[in-house]
């Protein structure tokens, strides 16, 4: 699991492709909601 700019996590997918890095499943922008304490 990573998180980043789509272009961090290209040049991060790139540097690992020839470690045999096969598919990345990408899911996109996410938001949390913060409780209150």
């Amino acid at each position: 699991e990573m998180t980043g700019t789509p272009e961090k996590i290209d040049a991060f997918a790139e540097l690992m492709r020839p470690l045999g890095l096969r598919e990345i499943a990408r899911t996109g922008v996410a938001a949390l909601s913060r409780g209150t304490a």
